[in-house]
Order: C-alpha cells, then structure tokens, then sequence
C-alpha cells in the first residue's frame, strides 16, 4: 500500500504479487477495496494494482474546481510512469470502463489488453443528478437514491449479499457534497472515447441484471472495438466482480492466457 504524486494531488494505490502488470480501476463513489476478490487469482501471475481515482478513497481532492474522465486517464497515466510500468493489461468497471477507454484511445501502445465491465459510452443523460445533490446535500441525496434503487432495481441492485451493501453504503456515505456533484457533473460533460483508437481485443462483461440500456451501451462497444467480444455475467448486476467472482476471475484469467 502507497501513495504517489499525480497532478496536484496524492494517488493511494494498493499493489499485489509479481509479473505482467494488470491495472484495476473501479467505478464511480467506491474505491480499490472492491477489486478484494481478485488479488488471490491474480497476484500468484500478474502485477496487479488498484488505484483510488481522485477525490475517492484514500486518493486527495485538492479543490478542483471540476472533475473529467480525461483528467482521470492522466491520473493514471503518470501512475504508470511513477512505477515505470511502460505497458499493462487494463481493466475497469463503471467510471472505471470510461477512463480504460480514454487511455487506450488516447495511449494505444501504453496497453496490452483490456477489458470493459458494466461500463458506458458516455453517461451525458444524467443531467439532473449534480443539481439534486447540490439542493438536497450529500447524505440526504445518498440515502433518498439507495431507497430508490432498492425500491426500482430491489436491494440486491447494491450487492447480493448484506456485505456488499454494507460497503457500497460506507463508500458513497463519505462523500461530502461538493465532492459528489462535481463527480455527477463530470459524467454529464463526458461525450465518449474515439474508440476505433482502441487496438486491444477487448471483452465487454456485463451482469445479467443490468438495465437494458447498459446492454446497448456494451453492444455498442463490441461494434466499435476491434475484436471484441462479450460476454454475460450470470446472477451478477453492477458489481459484478464481487457479485460473481469465480466467472468474472476465469474469464480475465482465461483471455490472458
């Protein structure tokens, strides 16, 4: 576990076992503690590290005045070059997906392999999320949106057991509420990678209970980037890593392969 100067602020990351390095980046209002599941399958082969994305986790905030998935792609970016990691194997997962995306767009010969799990093209549709934050506060805002979703989408919409709702309540109720609406607010300027740019075959993982619109979105995806291929998650909807791990690990670890 450490830390390292990317920007303006510090980058907490975690780093597990030895080999071909392979870059975990996580969704929005979470941090590197959901990759837990894949250190044991994968640090016995690989180099693997997970990042806290700017303002999330242990990483700072340093007042931005606005956040960007392009101002996280060269977050990560110079966390590669502080650990000298010229090329790696890239997965995210939600906001995670975007900013894999906009790295092997923009820095095709930085990446080996990369994979797109529950992820988007672009997210400029959720218009009035950072102005409800901004009206109601954080905690309120968190609470009146989990009710919600578990009264639409049912409370396993959080994680299928009562661990990982617990962990996914604790990670979005730390978030102040400036903080949370610039993350909302970047989502909504955020128009999409030119993925044709993307030269890795790519599996498109998604649960098999995401929305039909995050269907699309991976259907889309597997159109524009070379090669790709997708694949259902059974039993598994946006935490899918967590939600079925065994399937999620095999099919990383057998691409890789």
């Amino acid at each position: 576990m450490a830390d390292t100067v990317t920007g303006n602020i510090r980058t907490y990351y975690a780093w597990h076992g030895s080999g071909y390095p392979l870059v975990f980046v996580h969704e929005a209002l979470l941090d590197h503690g959901k990759w837990q599941a894949q250190i044991e399958p994968f640090a016995g082969k690989y180099d693997l590290i997970a990042d806290d994305l700017r303002a999330h986790g242990r990483s700072g905030k340093a007042g931005s005045p606005k956040y960007s998935v392009e101002l996280l792609r060269q977050d990560l970016l110079e966390l590669l070059n502080n650990l000298e990691i010229s090329c790696a194997h890239l997965c995210g997962l939600g906001l995670g997906g975007l900013v894999v995306q906009e790295f092997a767009a923009r820095y095709p010969l930085r990446v080996k392999k990369i994979f797109l799990c529950n992820t988007h093209v672009s997210t400029a549709s959720d218009r009035m999320l950072a102005p409800m934050v901004r009206l109601l506060g954080a905690a309120r805002f968190v609470n009146i949106s989990i009710g919600l979703a578990k009264l639409i989408r049912g409370k396993n919409w959080l994680g299928k057991t009562g661990q990982i709702r617990d962990y996914v309540e604790t990670c979005r109720c730390a978030f102040e509420t400036r903080e949370l609406a610039l993350i909302y607010e970047m989502f909504m300027s955020y128009r999409g990678a030119e993925l044709s740019r993307i030269p890795a075959s790519s599996p498109i993982l998604s649960g098999e209970n995401k929305a039909l619109s995050m269907l699309w979105h991976a259907d889309f995806l597997r159109k524009q980037i070379n090669h790709a291929q997708a694949h259902i998650l059974p039993g598994a909807d946006h935490l899918a890593n967590l939600e079925n791990p065994r399937v999620f690990n095999s099919l990383i670890l057998d691409f890789l392969a």
